[in-house]
């Protein structure tokens, strides 16, 4: 067994994927600190809300500047054997030279969006083992020299994201979105708008759509135990990528990358995911038969329609996906896997974002 620690954030907007990856490496008794060094202290927003616009550049708070050095002062107490940053960006390549160097301590990231940059951050050369959301991604890494990346999904925490008691009784909206405004969203959205219940951020401010303003429930988006209840409650849950989380199919068509929470979440939760294409999809689920896809607004409208009125068939699909989700998509899988890594020590056997014997 190992020391194991994990830096991301505890408080909202973060989702919940931090600490409960720490807790399933926990589970698999594994000694875990989770640093939430996402997380604004309270010194910092007190210069937040105290200190003038014009000096924040110099007296604020300075979260990268902050991050490593609280960092580098819980790696001196701890000595974890493995460090796993969520997100990526923080750390600088000389704070993670000197984890290496001084205390040994092997180091692996999980990225999860923004991950096409040209060039790689300098900081991603220096990680054991880079994992990412998305198999494009890793190819981009791949060819950019970093030769440890692979592909690592999301998963869930099936004690967190569980069906409501009430069951299917509970699930009073026919259509719901979670998830922040854009553009491409409202396009998609608009053509299901007279039954759908929209949590998000800037929805209210930005989106000149009059029934996507009825349908907003709440305009600061939902975190913890709120989403999982919209989850619970949501006869069908749509996902729509984020523009840059975008690529081509064989046949040159736009394609999501990057499964995200949701996928794995929704299904937990006793509801179905109604989700636009997305590349790495079959590599988790069966379309059309534990999900749902489409790849227009038309598409998105008839099926939802048949959905709805098919209550047999949505049923047998959740319970598929669900049984799916607890045999191989929960964070201890996802630890048992980064422990797999860890006990190889360098993973010379990854091959295009898979792991091979």
């Amino acid at each position: 067994k190992m020391k194991v620690m994990i830096t991301y954030g505890r408080r909202a907007p973060y989702p919940t994927f931090g600490w409960q990856m720490a807790k399933a490496f926990q589970q698999l008794g594994h000694t875990v600190i989770f640093l939430p060094v996402r997380d604004r202290p309270w010194w910092g927003t007190a210069l937040k809300r105290v200190i003038p616009k014009r000096w924040k550049a110099r007296w604020g708070w300075d979260q990268v500047a902050w991050a490593n050095r609280l960092t580098l002062s819980a790696v001196e107490r701890y000595r974890p054997a493995l460090l796993i940053e969520v997100d990526g960006d923080l750390f600088s390549a000389s704070t993670l030279q000197l984890i290496k160097r001084r205390w040994g301590t092997r180091l692996g990231v999980h990225l999860v969006e923004d991950q096409f940059r040209e060039p790689p951050p300098p900081a991603l050369f220096e990680y054991d083992w880079v994992a990412s959301t998305s198999r494009i991604a890793v190819d981009y890494l791949r060819d950019a020299g970093i030769s440890r990346a692979a592909y690592l999904p999301f998963a869930t925490d099936p004690d967190w994201f569980r069906p409501s008691p009430r069951g299917y009784a509970a699930q009073v909206h026919p259509l719901s979105f979670i998830g922040a405004y854009s553009p491409k969203r409202v396009a998609v959205l608009e053509s299901v708008a007279d039954q759908l219940s929209l949590w998000g951020s800037e929805w209210d401010t930005r989106c000149a759509s009059l029934p996507l303003r009825r349908a907003l429930r709440d305009r600061r988006g939902v975190f913890g135990r709120g989403l999982v209840r919209c989850y619970q409650t949501s006869k069908l849950c749509i996902n729509i990528q984020r523009e840059h989380m975008t690529t081509q199919d064989e046949a040159g068509r736009p394609i999501g990358t990057g499964l995200g929470w949701r996928h794995f979440d929704v299904p937990a939760c006793g509801s179905l995911v109604l989700t636009e294409e997305v590349l790495e999809l079959p590599d988790a689920f069966v379309p059309g038969q534990e999900v749902e896809t489409f790849r227009s607004p038309e598409e998105l409208r008839d099926k939802a329609r048949h959905l709805l009125s098919h209550e047999p068939q949505r049923q047998a699909m959740i319970q598929r996906a669900r049984q799916r989700v607890l045999q191989e998509h929960t964070y201890l899988h996802r630890a048992r896997k980064w422990v797999e890594w860890y006990e190889r020590r360098l993973p010379n056997t990854l091959t295009h974002g898979r792991i091979t014997k």
